[in-house]
């Protein structure tokens, strides 16, 4: 059958890396799009929502936007907690140091504001 290959996350996100040179990619950041129920701020979730309809091409009202606000917080199988910087409950501090110092190399993870 054939051995299954799993990228590491630092190799995702070097490819990653080069999707932020490409004109025609919106780079969404999970804080920005999370809002106040997350933890974050409901204006640059407001924001970032018009942002993505404005990139694929589409004009929505603001109250389009206000509801899809209201309803894009958990609610689904795969949420878990919508938290920023939940990850770092879920993954011990010496694994943090670990991948902190891993991934603060890769290009994006600066643009990101994450190194």
């Amino acid at each position: 059958v054939g051995d299954l290959y799993y990228p590491s996350l630092t190799e995702i996100l070097w490819r990653a890396s080069r999707w932020f040179e490409q004109p025609d990619v919106l780079v969404v950041r999970f804080e920005d799009l999370v809002g106040s129920k997350g933890g974050g701020d409901d204006n640059a979730q407001r924001k970032t929502i018009k942002q993505v309809f404005e990139h694929v091409g589409w004009d929505m009202a603001d109250d389009d936007v206000q509801k899809i606000q209201e309803n894009l917080f958990g609610g689904t199988h795969t949420f878990r907690k919508g938290q920023i910087d939940a990850w770092r409950e879920a993954i011990p501090e010496e694994l943090q140091k670990i991948l902190i110092e891993r991934i603060k190399i890769i290009p994006c993870m600066e643009r990101l504001g994450y190194a």
